[in-house]
């Protein structure tokens, strides 16, 4: 069981924002850029177990048991639908469940009851992610970035990369981990 994301994913640091902080002013490589930058965020999520800019997700289950919604941090926005006897997909009222949100915004959705007319496939659409992505996670995305920009060549004759700067920047996301259950 997992969300799948079904909203455009955005960028969590804007391209003119890295190349500011890459300082470039040219526009050659913004799509390598661009690409550094997903490539970053995409760790950066991974490793925080959070999505970093706000979407919308859809998990599909099989029957109205309890479940987590396992993007954080969860945000407001709950719709629960299921096919009916007539093979129609109808939206589940309110009514029927209840969302219980954890210390690390994870969400939990309990359903209260089932619908008499209930024949299969639940799919529940929620939205996860933060609206303004904390200063330390940019800083780690930015960073990652432009190492990864600087040092997309496998061997470059004469230098060193230090992995005191890669782990010291990987710190930057500890506070914001959250341990899947």
């Amino acid at each position: 069981m997992q969300s799948i994301r079904i909203s455009e994913e955005e960028l969590v640091v804007s391209l003119g924002d890295a190349k500011a902080y890459f300082r470039i002013l040219h526009e050659e490589e913004d799509a390598l850029i661009e690409r550094v930058l997903r490539s970053a965020t995409e760790q950066a999520e991974q490793i925080t177990n959070r999505v970093l800019k706000r979407a919308t997700f859809l998990l599909t289950i099989e029957d109205f048991s309890n479940v987590t919604l396992e993007r954080t941090p969860f945000v407001w926005g709950v719709s629960v639908s299921y096919i009916d006897n007539a093979g129609e997909r109808v939206l589940l009222p309110s009514t029927y469940y209840n969302v219980s949100i954890d210390d690390s915004a994870r969400a939990t959705l309990s359903f209260v009851s089932v619908p008499d007319d209930y024949f299969g496939s639940i799919e529940i659409t929620y939205d996860a992610g933060y609206e303004k992505t904390p200063a330390q996670i940019e800083t780690y995305i930015l960073s990652t970035a432009l190492t990864l920009f600087e040092n997309r060549e496998h061997i470059v004759v004469g230098t060193m990369v230090s992995t005191k700067v890669a782990n010291l920047y990987k710190r930057l996301l500890d506070s914001y981990r959250v341990i899947p259950v």
